[in-house]
């Protein structure tokens, strides 16, 4: 990701104190003319949105699985004793 360049310092002051992006930001030193930050976030919430993601299918298949399980047991149950009885 290429650094990104800020000219207006009060714009860069609220930039580095906003609490989201304070650990994502690396400020380097240039010429007086501006100051330049890298943003790296761009790899950490990719990953971060991953393994959300895979949390996420995680949990569907816990909650079908539970779901599907309660159901085959209730069907079961139901023709064992209609059928069996």
């Amino acid at each position: 990701m290429e650094p990104v360049k800020v000219t207006d310092e009060a714009l860069l002051q609220r930039i580095i104190q906003h609490k989201k992006i304070q650990h994502h930001i690396t400020l380097q030193p240039t010429n007086h003319n501006y100051r330049q930050f890298d943003l790296d976030h761009a790899k950490k919430d990719s990953k971060q949105r991953r393994n959300e993601h895979e949390l996420w299918v995680c949990l569907i298949y816990l909650f079908l699985h539970s779901l599907i399980h309660r159901y085959v047991f209730t069907i079961h149950d139901f023709l064992f004793h209609k059928f069996c009885s």
